[in-house]
């Protein structure tokens, strides 16, 4: 941020003003101007020529620059420097025509870093690009064509041509589009491509487009992410849409996003069905694993005029998708949302809950959905309005899909303690004994998941005469008996069923974050996390295997012990953001992780392969605690293997006897080690690592034993040679010297040999 101000007024207003350029080099010094307005101008009035200077350095002496540019819109360039002795003088300069709109200036340097300043702007903003681009197939699968499709808008007083369109993954071309279309002036544009993906990972899309408009070309970019399933290892849900069903097809329809986001990273594809046909067809279809049946609504005019209830081959499929082991899941909604007049009138047409117990009746099922709703003058919402907003926080830990909901028993309402059911507008459940009444006490099959609050109660909002008091409550503990809103059944030789008396799973309902990072998330997220788990077990894949995978964005999940803190357990012994976790086979950086994870932790980690300076990582989509294990124990290795990466990402151990160190801002960073084979590796200490500790004897010729992570840092130079190979080290005070024996005729002790960054440890001794 470029500021004559150092002060908390004079940064924010530099930031205001766009004075200000952003760089992967931590001391590139660069600055711009045009026509002697600095990065962050705009010049209204467009002058005949643009005089820009750039000025460009980096003090760092292991530091180039390959090149400086000039870019415009879209990503446009417009002028490069790439001459050598221009650039070792660090001052650039070139007048242009005013052609574009904007301009900023971009730095690559030889290690790949880059540098990009904001812009100076020149007239009116370019009206003319791309708005975006959108898969139209929410759940992408191999070997099934999906089709993208770029919006292009030109808001310009003349007509633009797209001469040309390459779609490319990772730099690599996968189709181009020469037609020539005509992007009409005042107007949008939609352009599809076709792309059938071969390979289950996730990866960018990116589209070029080349565009002219009189006498000026311009390229645009956008991009988009892809997370591509395999077709072969990918389950089916079916979530019933022909039944006016809430949340899907009927009131708050189309909010079931979220719950399928979340199935896809566990290889589970949600497909909506929306008539009967295809109801039926998929619950003789062997890939549906799941059928989801939220309340049919009788809120909608068309629902209360003509509702839709099940028909007798719906039921006799749905019975025999559950007899052949597929998983049946029921939702209530309260009978609030069927209180009019249209419908009480008229005795004939079944309300909500009638509808969804003749499914669990024909599947022989002892669960029904109340019709009634569930109210709470203690604890509801904002302190007794919306007495149907409820959060319920009472849950059957023996039931699989409570596992790891987290529960803090001195703060059980509390959001920023405990995990809280989301429970909108819903009804209870209860049983029936073999007579068909409803039973106080639960058959064996039953389990149940979620109770309601001790304060919890039963109302029967539309007066119909079947909701109330008379709704049965079952023993949570002694003298405690609640009304129940979730429970599974599991009947013999049959497939799970799962009873709610709301729909769960909706988007209101499963949240990836929270608003305010201090919440907890809602229960429902991990509910269905375990439900997805249940339909879909997760493989489990050593990390060697991950090692060895070439591609980028394939997608793993890994057990192992954690080798390194996390920065929510230690800050002075984490690594940014990340933490290293080794099994049997290997270990591997895992990124971003800043828990409260600490070295002995046993964790399941679901990711993508990623890669950090040459070093093979797995991007964190999920990670786990499973428990308490055994701290790994180095292994002894060699220069030789640390060099050749065949232990990356391994706690290691190595011996030998320091050749160099380096420091950076007083504190070591490099130590040269060089083992009995004569071969020499890196110990590499960053800055932030037990700063306060001291390393005894740290000198050149004694003798070091260390503990650390095999790593891989391409970035780094000494002498002008690139060494990629290290050993990150965890904690100072696992680097143990010692003095090297004194040989005859040298007093010196310890020091033999001298040379570059001999007794340099002093600075944290």
């Amino acid at each position: 941020i470029l500021t004559d101000s150092f002060t908390e007024e004079g940064i924010y207003a530099a930031i205001r003003a766009l004075r200000m350029y952003a760089t992967e080099d931590k001391n590139l010094e660069l600055t711009y101007t045009v026509n002697g307005l600095m990065m962050g101008s705009r010049i209204t009035e467009v002058p005949d020529k643009l005089n820009i200077e750039v000025t460009v350095n980096d003090p760092d002496a292991s530091d180039s620059i390959a090149k400086v540019e000039v870019v415009a819109n879209s990503g446009k360039v417009a002028y490069t420097w790439d001459n050598a002795a221009q650039l070792k003088s660090g001052k650039l300069s070139v007048t242009l025509d005013p052609s574009y709109s904007y301009y900023f200036i971009r730095v690559t340097q030889k290690d790949g870093d880059l540098a990009v300043t904001s812009p100076v702007w020149v007239g009116e903003s370019l009206k003319l690009g791309i708005s975006n681009m959108v898969c139209g197939t929410a759940t992408p699968v191999t070997d099934e064509e999906l089709t993208l499709t770029t919006t292009f808008f030109n808001s310009e007083d003349s007509d633009a041509t797209i001469k040309s369109l390459t779609y490319s993954i990772g730099g690599t071309v996968i189709g181009t589009d020469k037609t020539g279309y005509t992007l009409a002036k005042s107007s949008t544009l939609d352009v599809p491509f076709k792309y059938t993906p071969t390979a289950a990972r996730v990866f960018t899309v990116q589209v070029t487009a080349v565009v002219e408009q009189g006498v000026n070309e311009y390229t645009f970019t956008k991009t988009v992410g892809l997370d591509v399933l395999d077709a072969d290892s990918l389950v089916y849900i079916g979530i019933d849409a022909s039944h006016y069903n809430e949340y899907v097809s009927g009131n708050y329809k189309d909010s079931m996003g979220n719950f399928g986001n979340l199935a896809a990273g566990y290889s589970v594809r949600t497909v909506p069905l929306n008539t009967s046909e295809e109801l039926i067809a998929a619950c003789s279809n062997p890939k549906y694993k799941a059928l989801i049946l939220t309340a049919p609504s009788r809120r909608l005019a068309e629902a209360q005029t003509n509702p839709k209830t099940y028909s007798q081959e719906e039921l006799a499929a749905l019975t025999a998708f559950n007899a052949a082991g597929g998983t049946v899941i029921l939702a209530g909604w309260s009978d609030n949302y069927e209180n009019y007049d249209i419908i009480q009138s008229n005795s004939a047409i079944k309300h909500m809950a009638e509808t969804q117990n003749d499914v669990l009746q024909a599947l022989g099922s002892s669960l029904r959905i109340s019709d009634d709703a569930t109210y709470d003058d203690v604890r509801s919402a904002a302190d007794g309005v919306d007495k149907w907003r409820l959060y319920f926080s009472t849950y059957n830990t023996d039931n699989f899909l409570t596992s790891g909901v987290i529960v803090d028993a001195d703060h059980p309402y509390d959001k920023l303690y405990t995990e809280r059911f989301s429970h909108y507008g819903g009804a209870s459940i209860y049983a029936v004994g073999a007579d068909g009444k409803p039973t106080t006490s639960l058959p064996a099959t039953v389990s149940p998941v979620v109770y309601g609050h001790a304060t919890t109660y039963s109302v029967d909002v539309d007066e119909d005469g079947l909701g109330g008091a008379g709704v049965p409550k079952y023993a949570y503990a002694d003298n405690d008996n609640r009304l129940l809103v979730m429970a599974t059944e599991q009947l013999a030789g049959k497939g799970l069923i799962i009873v709610s008396g709301a729909a769960f799973m909706s988007n209101f309902e499963v949240q990836a974050s929270v608003d305010n990072a201090a919440e907890k998330n809602y229960s429902n997220y991990r509910i269905c996390q375990n439900l997805l788990r249940y339909l879909n077990p997760i493989t489990v894949t050593d990390i060697k295997t991950v090692q060895a995978e070439k591609d980028e964005g394939v997608k793993f999940t890994v057990e192992g012990i954690v080798t390194s803190n996390a920065s929510g357990y230690d800050k002075d012994t984490a690594f940014f953001d990340c933490i290293y976790v080794q099994d049997a086979t290997a270990g591997i950086n895992c990124f971003p992780v800043a828990g409260n994870f600490k070295i002995g932790d046993r964790v399941r980690i679901s990711g993508t392969t990623s890669s950090y300076q040459g070093e093979r990582q797995l991007a964190v989509t999920t990670i786990e605690k499973l428990g308490e294990g055994k701290p790994v124990t180095p292994t002894l290795v060699t220069a030789a293997q640390i060099v050749d990466g065949s232990v990356l990402g391994s706690l290691v151990r190595v011996k030998g006897t320091i050749t160099r160190i380096e420091n950076a801002e007083g504190i070591v960073q490099t130590i040269m080690v060089r083992d009995g084979s004569g071969k020499t590796c890196r110990l590499f200490i960053d800055g932030y690592i037990t700063k306060d500790k001291g390393i005894s004897l740290l000198t050149v010729g004694n003798s070091v034993d260390a503990i650390g992570l095999a790593s891989w840092d391409d970035t780094f130079a000494l002498d002008g040679k690139t060494i990629a190979p290290r050993v990150r080290i965890r904690d100072r005070a696992e680097i143990v010297c010692t003095k090297a024996p004194v040989k005859p005729g040298d007093d010196s002790g310890n020091e033999p040999g001298g040379g570059s960054g001999s007794g340099s440890g002093s600075g944290s001794s």
